[in-house]
């Protein structure tokens, strides 16, 4: 046989098994629709097809992939349901439920916002349903978040002018932390435990009045403030619980099964910290022209000035928030609103408060008793884990 007979033949027998193969997913689809007007019109419908007929019918399409689409798996999942549901009314009841509740598993492995409340499915549907555990078990995920970072003060300390109380403002900073959660219990379905990692900066604006005085004895006399942004970085490890809020009809992302649904939830939780630096920007003495050309005074540049040394390392805190949570097929997103504040000094104490000579003598500044508080606004991303297993 010539090499040009051989390709020929080749060809030809290419294109009958992919004629083949389109006459049998063609075929298969045939089978879906006729089923599906079998066990879904409730028998009203005459079709060439009986209950008993349909597994033997579709199964083979399953298992040969001939369902090219996910939405065709999906209907027939739906047929082979409600076939065992129906055939379980009046014969070998107990193999043919079982059957239908691993199609349905299977049908919720594929798509676990399944909606299970559409009117083409009867109460059988619905009382399978909840035979199962319907809602994720786990979450893992990200976030981003904004910060606003307020100071708490608890004891102010003054070597020039103990009437003149700080002023603060808040500067934006940003965060970033990575997310476990975990169902604390089956039969509440609404409350998990997570726990998280992230890296956070904290950032605020400070200036103090300084004492104005007529001498020019001293590095601090007749300068008026000193200004700077401090700037902190650290670590966060954390845990908390998580409560999601019930509507009316139940759980709404999950006992409600939809393809997309929203929710709130609260949560609570204490974290512990770890400084990596802290620091002041811009740190400046300011004064006014007049005492400027009076007095002929020194001027000092802005600096950048470590004082992680005068801060503890090691804080603990608490937390408390609320988010408003978007749910797809295996996904979350949510918009969430924290706040969180140091349960601990974030300065040391003692003589560590006066450790730094620079500080005092030539800036006019000494430590106060505080407490950094924050309020975050983030964006988080979680992928869902579900176990459809029988309750």
């Amino acid at each position: 046989m010539s090499a040009k007979v051989r390709i020929h033949l080749l060809l030809v027998s290419i294109l009958l098994g992919l004629g083949m193969e389109n006459t049998l997913i063609g075929q298969c689809e045939t089978y879906l629709i006729e089923a599906e007007a079998l066990v879904f019109s409730r028998g009203n419908l005459s079709t060439s097809l009986s209950r008993n007929q349909i597994p033997g019918i579709i199964l083979p399409c399953l298992e040969s992939e001939n369902f090219l689409e996910k939405s065709q798996k999906n209907r027939a999942y739906e047929v082979l349901i409600q076939t065992y549901l129906d055939l379980s009314e009046y014969q070998e009841t107990d193999k043919n439920l079982r059957l239908a509740r691993e199609y349905l598993q299977k049908l919720l492995k594929k798509n676990p916002r399944f909606n299970v409340t559409n009117p083409k499915y009867g109460e059988d549907w619905l009382e399978l349903y909840n035979s199962l555990y319907v809602y994720p078990v786990n979450r893992i995920g990200a976030s981003v978040g904004f910060n606003w970072t307020y100071v708490n003060r608890i004891y102010q300390y003054s070597i020039d002018n103990p009437t003149s109380t700080p002023f603060t403002e808040s500067r934006g900073s940003f965060s970033v932390t990575g997310f476990y959660e975990k169902l604390i219990k089956k039969s509440i379905p609404t409350l998990f435990i997570g726990t998280e990692l992230g890296l956070s900066n904290s950032k605020y604006y400070y200036q103090k009045e300084l004492e104005t005085t007529t001498s020019t004895t001293g590095q601090l006399a007749n300068f008026t403030s000193l200004s700077f942004t401090e700037n902190q970085s650290a670590i966060s490890l954390g845990v908390y619980t998580k409560y999601f809020l019930i509507g009316k009809e139940g759980f709404l992302p999950y006992r409600v099964a939809t393809s997309s649904s929203s929710t709130l939830y609260l949560l609570t939780g204490v974290n512990t910290q770890y400084l990596i630096s802290a620091k002041f920007q811009q740190l400046t003495r300011n004064t006014n022209e007049t005492l400027q050309n009076t007095f002929n005074l020194g001027i000092l540049s802005p600096q950048n000035f470590s004082i992680t040394d005068q801060r503890h390392k090691l804080n603990y805190g608490a937390s408390v928030g609320m988010g408003a949570m978007i749910s797809s097929n295996r996904s979350e997103l949510a918009f969430e609103l924290r706040y969180r504040t140091t349960l601990r000094t974030a300065n040391k104490r003692g003589a560590e408060r006066y450790a730094n000579s620079e500080l005092i003598y030539l800036y006019g500044y000494l430590d106060d008793d505080f407490r950094i508080a924050q309020l975050t606004l983030s964006l988080t991303y979680s992928w869902l884990q579900f176990n459809h297993k029988l309750k």
